[in-house]
Order: C-alpha cells, then structure tokens, then sequence
C-alpha cells in the first residue's frame, strides 16, 4: 500500500515539474537536462555519488577528490536532483561522469542499475529516493550514507514515516555527523551506523587555505589598511537590523562586504537604495585603485566562502527568514559568527553558541550591543583561537570514510563485486 502511494506522488511530481515548467525556467531545465541524456551501460564497477544539489556536493566532494587522487583508475560517477548543482559542476572533472538523477521510477531505478551496475552507490545526508534503493538493494549494490544528520523530528521517526525507516536499513553503513544522530538511531535499533563527522569541515579547511593564497588584488585595493566585516547570505530582513548599525557605528578603520543571497540586478540595486553611506560593487573593482567606500556589495555568486578568509567577524543571514545559512564557512576563518534567532535546526550553530564562539541577536539593539563588543581585539583573538580548537576537532571526517571504503573493499582497483 505504501509503495504504491509512494509511486503515485513521484508520478505526480513529475506532472507537476511538466506543467510548471511552462512558465518555471527551473522545472525547465529539470526537464530538459533529463529528455537530452542518455545513461549507457558501463561494465567497470563504477563508485556512484547521489547529491541533491550544491550544498551536498560540497560534502561530497572532499570523498570523491581524495578517492580520484589515490585510486586515480576507479572510475566515479556523480548525479544530481537539482539544476542549479548540475549547471554549476556538470564539468566537474574529478567525476568520470555527471548527470541528472531521473525521475525516480521504479522502471527509471531499474534501468539505471542495470546499465551503471555500481559496486557502490553513496548518498549524501538526505536526499533518498526509495525505488532507486530498492533496486539498488535488489541487484547486490552496496549503499552509503554519509555525512547524515537525523532529528527526532523527521518523517522517518514518525508512524507514517516507518516504510521509509525501514529502507535505511538496506545501507551497509550510515555514516552520521554527531552523537545526537547516533543516539537516535541507536534507540530505533539501528545497528549500521557510524559516527565519521562532516566531510564539509574538511572541505571549507580547504577553502580557506586557497583562499588566503589567492585572495585578488582588487579586493586588496579595496581592503587597503582597513578591517573587514562580512555579512554573508543576508536577506532584507536582515539587512534592517545590520546596515543602520554599520552605518552609523563604524569608524574609517572599519569597511563592510555585503553577499546577499539573491544577487540578482532587481536585488542589488535595491540593496544599493537601501545604503546611504558610499558603495561599490565588486564587479567595479579595479587593480590599483584607491577605494575609500564603507560598502562593498558582491554582486556575482562563488565569492562569499572566500570572503571569510579577510573578515574579522562575519554576520550571516536568514536568521530573520526561514533560517541561517552556512555558518562552518566562517567558522574555518576562525572569526566571530553573529546571526539571527532562528538557528534552530543547525546543530554547529547551536554548539558554537554554547561554547560562546557564535552569538544570535533578535533586535536592532542586540546587534548594536554586540558590534560594540566585537570591536574589543583581544575578545575576537580570544573567540579566533577557540574556534580553531572546535573546527579543528571536527575535521578528519573524509579519512574516516575512506577507511571505512577500503575496509568494505570498495576501495579497490581489482574490484570484483561483492
């Protein structure tokens, strides 16, 4: 009964993604990424990486990197659910080959088993689509889960949600973030699970040392002798309690780099109406120049985990919205994190804050309050060192699944099956 509910929603997410695509250039390219593509049969025992979108790559990718680099031979396959992942590393060269998952079938899982026939098919933290699991499972291909984080409060710890509980039991291994996912699946009498950490710790260690190599020399010249604040992912909420306080507050030693989440022209240029102080975007930059603006505005996407590298401290935004956004990425600068009050979800957010190395504000004044603070030196050195103690502490993740690959033997240039 279950699955055939389950068979009727994908059915009916695929209607839905053809009719919105008549005006969705999103649900377009979903479609039209998946009509162009053809899947051939391989017969080289592929290791098979399923990523939602941007986000999951990014946790992904420190495993597949390390695995090209020491078994160059195993060839890896990379297939993403969202268009904005694919678009941005469909020439992803790490991967012997990337493309769209389809819509998940039961005939769709089938012949995507048959033709790829993976010795491995890795998921990564939630995106699981059960026909292709079930297939997976059926045809003796071993399944992971890395980088997974459980709450108690997901679907699969529901009564509805038991079905699907009960297809994590078909992964050979859950590699989990934190002892609280652990713990939660101890007490629903998992035995297949792990705690390995989060692979993204390693990879924005990584990003912030090629940052710090490369920095460009524009934003150099825009930095000149002044120190930096980064206000990363804001929204306009967030930007009605951050830019009357950096406005009003900050001296001439101190400049602003504001990435907003939609960096659209509609939104930039609203930003720009918003700042009273001068401004200048970052597609403006010129080698050499003298830049004394307070404001400047990034104005193009693949900039802001870079950014931290230069800042002080960091605000990131959401907080005021739906929810904060990616907070590891400052916490690898090793700089003071301050966000908005809903921070709930995001389990490093709340650790930090206990440990006093992040700080929420609800209003205007908290956050004027808090700036203050954050301008006393040895208080940022102070949270600086605390927080490469606890990013630090936390890396390691990628070795660890890669030990545990090579323990299944799925590792292994003389792979044979299983």
């Amino acid at each position: 009964m279950y699955w055939s509910i389950y068979n009727l929603i994908i059915k009916a997410y695929g209607l839905l993604i053809r009719v919105s695509s008549l005006w969705s250039d999103k649900a377009k390219k979903w479609l039209e990424g998946r009509r162009k593509q053809i899947i051939q049969k391989r017969s080289d025992s592929p290791i098979w990486f399923h990523v939602s979108s941007l986000g999951e790559f990014e946790q992904a990718r420190p495993v597949i990197e390390r695995i090209k680099k020491d078994n160059p031979s195993i060839p890896l396959l990379l297939s993403f659910f969202s268009p904005s992942g694919y678009d941005v590393q469909k020439d992803y060269d790490s991967a012997d080959s990337v493309f769209y998952l389809p819509l998940d079938t039961i005939k769709n899982a089938s012949t995507l088993i048959d033709n790829i026939r993976p010795r491995a098919l890795i998921f990564t933290k939630y995106d699981l689509w059960l026909n292709l699991i079930r297939e997976a499972e059926a045809q003796n291909v071993s399944l992971y889960l890395i980088s997974a984080v459980f709450r108690k409060d997901q679907f699969y710890f529901s009564f509805l949600g038991r079905p699907i509980k009960k297809i994590l039991r078909s992964f050979k291994r859950i590699l989990v973030q934190d002892k609280a996912s652990a713990k939660l699946l101890e007490e629903h009498a998992f035995q297949n699970f792990e705690i390995a950490g989060d692979t993204r710790v390693d990879r924005v260690l990584e990003i912030q040392e090629e940052a710090k190599r490369k920095l460009p020399e524009t934003i150099k010249s825009f930095l000149s002798d002044r120190k930096a604040i980064i206000a990363g992912s804001t929204w306009p909420k967030d930007e009605k309690v951050i830019l009357p306080i950096f406005e009003d507050r900050l001296d001439d030693n101190w400049c602003v780099i504001i990435a907003p989440h939609d960096v659209s022209y509609k939104r930039i240029r609203e930003l720009f109406g918003s700042i009273k102080s001068p401004a200048v975007k970052l597609s403006e930059l010129k080698n050499g120049m003298e830049y004394r603006e307070r404001f400047l505005i990034v104005d193009s996407i693949g900039w802001l985990n870079k950014l931290y590298a230069i800042g002080e401290w960091a605000y990131i935004g959401g907080g005021f919205d739906q929810g904060i956004h990616n907070t590891l990425e400052p916490a690898a600068a090793y700089i003071p994190i301050v966000f908005g009050p809903k921070y709930e979800k995001f389990q490093e957010a709340i650790m930090m804050l206990k440990h006093n190395l992040a700080f929420s504000v609800e209003t205007r004044n908290d956050f004027l309050e808090l700036s203050q603070k954050l301008e006393n030196l040895e208080l940022r050195r102070q949270i600086q060192k605390g927080l490469k103690e606890f990013i630090e502490s936390r890396s390691g993740a990628t070795q660890e699944i890669i030990a545990l690959l090579k323990e299944d033997e799925i590792i292994n240039d003389n792979f044979r099956g299983q």
